[in-house]
């Protein structure tokens, strides 16, 4: 309990038993403040606690309200008689904390003797190129300018990284390190302070025991984030966050002390209020759990704190993918999606997140995305606008633009949508400038290999995702599904042996009428198939197709002729000896299980370009019309996706180069839980860490059906090697408890290690800076981890022309 005024102690101690019992006397004690000088200090903040815990505030600074049990440089605080904890701040002075004895009985009729206390005056702060000492009052500047500055979910963040040598003696130095220079503590130690210890040295030294000489870690500035603490109900306003790597094995104690070192030394911080304060930020769960076990003393000494999930409370928009661009507004229900062309020149008002999105110039949400969310996802790898804003589809203002050409902008801290002219709008799109790419691929395996006959540099002639699960499975054995690959070559064979008849003219006709399709497209579809009937080959109407004015320039009959390009692959008859291989191969691989079929193109999860969500996956039976020959053309077929040819053109990849791999693997019926890992802390990437969501069975994560919202959380390093998570929500679905267990969530990080180091060798990138995103699941009964599938997480820059 909080309390700032003497009276209203004073009146809840009456009406409270453990404040009244016969053995207790209550009195008032002052507490009289001056420096080591002798001088009067008339601006301070107090901070007391009796033994009971009940803790006393008082506010005698002149910058604020003064409380009105402040008089000089005296405070006047209502106490029981025993021992009770005081701390005096003062803006300029070291924090002096002490324990008071005030005896078994009053002085008289005046109270408890005076207590004194002295506060040290501390030296004029010094700034360098390399660090700073402090900060004045007057002077934030000077702390913004020392700062790293990075784009998090939780709105712009700047980073300032801070060493305190000699920590447990009188005269502690404190560095706030010029964190874009020099971002990592141990280097700054040895060539900025010139220490000359070993790693071994400094981590001993820095990280472990509370008799260490060094602490290190970082303070965080959210400069637009509101956050509510769900325990104490304060709500902070921009909070300088004060924490430590979760590999620290630092105390309660000792993150006080760290916190009142560097408070003292930003003198532009406030000691009470919602703003302007220098809260501390346990790394992970197991730091929250011994905060959560002894709140007391950081209200006593003054030290506010949040856990990682108050950080997400008031969040009103999320600016999440920053860029700027062109187009229509529209608004576009999800159940609209089927059926309603959409291209890059459209910027779309989504009231609820929608399982799949075509290719749009940007988007706006009404519902909150995750990171991970397919709709964010898709902006990163576009490098287009995206923006989550509760209660967009019935703004009045996005409303008057609705239909309308608008230049859509989402930076850090806001957005912008304005209208334009469609001259601009389309002067936009032609001045953007792409290179053209032309993806490599190789038709000398002819087989169906096996993925113990593959490796990592097998992606010419499989795809790269037949390739990495195949690297997958020499790393992990058990916890990666096995399989084989239905290499390029089967794909391009089937191309051009197979006719496009007057036949399949008329069922692409009357499929594209059947899905609701209006008749001008699916009349001009049909003339263009039917021009070369009976005398193409499906790689020659391909090549025709994708060339043709009409078809590159008229978006209803583009989206017409590919629907109807996929109704003829599914419906031509596949190689008699593919069906017989192919459905000998999956006996052999996986008995009489079920399979799945996976694309694997030589267009997808490439370091430049996932391809994420393009191209379809089908389930097949080991034999018969289900069997993997016959159900392979819907996968082939998936080439020609809307989507995927739309994404295509939109980076400039030559789609006459497009080769279809696929992957076959089992059927993982009895999912318990799954989800996708990124193993870069996409959270907070000043933290080392992997990020996470999951939900329970076989509820999709990334875009989930009636509104069920994942799990979320990071896995981050604990102290001496252990694992721990920094929770953001539970699932929907599981609001009480996480859906993992402890040692699930170990296993999932140990194989993601495992995955991250081994990768990183190949694709040439130190194992810190390589993201990759991995999808897993938790299989069965007995909750087997399967790792099913590895690809680079892509993260385009903003589309700017």
């Amino acid at each position: 309990m909080k309390y700032n005024s003497v009276h209203t102690l004073l009146l809840v101690c009456l009406s409270l038993s453990s404040c009244t019992g016969d053995a207790i006397e209550t009195a008032p004690l002052t507490i009289i403040v001056s420096d080591s000088t002798g001088k009067p200090l008339a601006d301070f903040t107090l901070f007391m606690a009796d033994r009971t815990g009940t803790t006393i505030r008082i506010n005698c600074s002149e910058s604020g309200m003064r409380n009105p049990d402040c008089a000089g440089n005296t405070a006047t605080a209502m106490v029981q008689d025993g021992v009770i904890s005081v701390t005096v701040k003062a803006s300029g002075y070291g924090t002096a904390s002490a324990q008071h004895q005030t005896g078994s009985k009053p002085a008289g009729n005046n109270g408890f003797p005076d207590l004194k206390v002295t506060l040290k005056v501390l030296p004029e702060p010094t700034m360098t190129n390399d660090y700073a000492t402090g900060f004045k009052a007057d002077n934030p500047p000077d702390f913004t300018s020392l700062a790293a500055h990075f784009n998090t979910e939780l709105g712009p963040a700047d980073v300032v990284k801070f060493y305190i040598h000699n920590v447990q003696t009188d005269n502690p130095e404190v560095y706030f390190q010029n964190t874009a220079k020099h971002p990592i503590h141990y280097a700054f130690v040895n060539t900025v302070l010139g220490l000359n210890l070993t790693f071994h040295e400094f981590g001993l030294q820095t990280y472990y025991g509370e008799d260490r000489v060094g602490m290190a870690g970082s303070l965080l500035h959210y400069t637009q984030l509101e956050a509510l603490n769900q325990i104490t109900g304060e709500t902070f306003t921009a909070p300088l966050l004060l924490t430590f790597f979760p590999s620290d094995g630092l105390t309660p104690g000792m993150a006080r002390l760290a916190h009142r070192l560097l408070e003292e030394r930003i003198q532009f911080l406030d000691f009470t209020g919602a703003a302007r304060r220098l809260l501390y930020l346990p790394a992970g769960s197991g730091q929250e759990a011994e905060l959560l076990a002894r709140t007391g003393p950081f209200a006593a000494e003054g030290v506010g704190w949040l856990a990682h999930t108050d950080l997400y409370t008031g969040i009103e928009a999320q600016y999440l993918n920053p860029a700027t661009s062109f187009g229509i507004l529209r608004l576009v229900r999800p159940e609209e999606m089927a059926t309603r062309v959409l291209s890059y020149t459209d910027i779309v008002v989504l009231p609820r997140l929608p399982n799949e999105l075509p290719l749009v110039g940007g988007t706006i949400t009404d519902e909150f995305q995750t990171p991970l969310a397919h709709v964010n996802v898709a902006a990163r790898n576009r490098g287009t606008p995206n923006l989550a804003l509760p209660g967009a589809s019935q703004n009045p203002d996005l409303i008057a633009l609705l239909d309308l050409p608008v230049r859509f902008t989402v930076a850090s801290s806001g957005y912008e949508l304005v209208q334009v002219s469609e001259e601009e709008v389309a002067s936009f799109w032609e001045d953007r400038q792409v290179t053209p790419v032309i993806p490599e691929f190789s038709l000398e395996n002819t087989g169906l290999p096996d993925f113990t006959q593959l490796s990592f540099g097998d992606s010419l002639t499989v795809g790269a995702k037949a390739a990495n699960l195949a690297e997958l499975y020499g790393l992990l054995g058990e916890h990666a599904p096995h399989g084989f690959a239905v290499p390029f070559f089967h794909y391009q064979q089937f191309l051009e042996s197979r006719l496009v008849t007057t036949r399949l003219c008329e069922l692409a006709a009357q499929d594209c009428l059947e899905e609701g399709r209006l008749p001008p497209p699916c009349i001009a579809a049909y003339e263009l198939c039917g021009a070369g009937a009976e005398a193409e080959t499906l790689q020659q109407f391909i090549a025709r197709l994708i060339t043709d004015a009409g078809f590159r320039t008229d978006t209803m009959l583009r989206e017409a002729a590919l629907d109807g390009l996929r109704t003829i692959i599914r419906n031509s008859e596949p190689l008699p000896d593919f069906i017989t291989t192919t459905e000998e191969q999956a006996r052999l691989s996986f008995g009489l299980h079920k399979l799945r079929l996976r694309s694997s193109t030589n267009a997808e999860d490439l370091p430049f370009f996932s391809g994420a969500g393009l191209y379809s996956s089908t389930a097949a039976l080991p034999a018969g019309p289900k069997g993997p020959g016959s159900r392979i053309l819907r996968v082939w077929a998936s080439a020609w996706n809307w989507r995927a040819f739309e994404e295509r053109s939109f980076w400039g990849i030559d789609h006459s180069a497009i080769k279809m791999g696929v992957a076959v693997t089992p059927s993982y019926p009895f999912e318990q839980a799954n989800g996708v890992l990124i193993t870069q802390n996409i959270a907070d990437l000043t933290v080392a860490g992997m990020y996470v969501n999951v939900q329970l069975g076989e509820v999709p994560v990334t875009n989930p059906e009636g509104g069920a919202n994942p799990e979320i959380f990071s896995i981050l390093p604990g102290p001496l090697g252990a694992v721990q998570v920094a929770r953001q929500r539970f699932s929907s679905l599981s609001p009480d408890k996480p859906i993992l267990a402890d040692e699930e969530i170990d296993s999932l990080f140990v194989e993601a290690g495992k995955i991250q180091t081994h990768f990183a060798g190949l694709y040439g990138k130190d194992p810190y800076a390589l993201a990759l995103d991995l999808e897993f699941k938790f299989h069965g009964p007995d909750r087997k981890l399967i790792i099913k599938q590895v690809r680079p997480y892509v993260q385009s820059g903003a589309m700017v022309p």
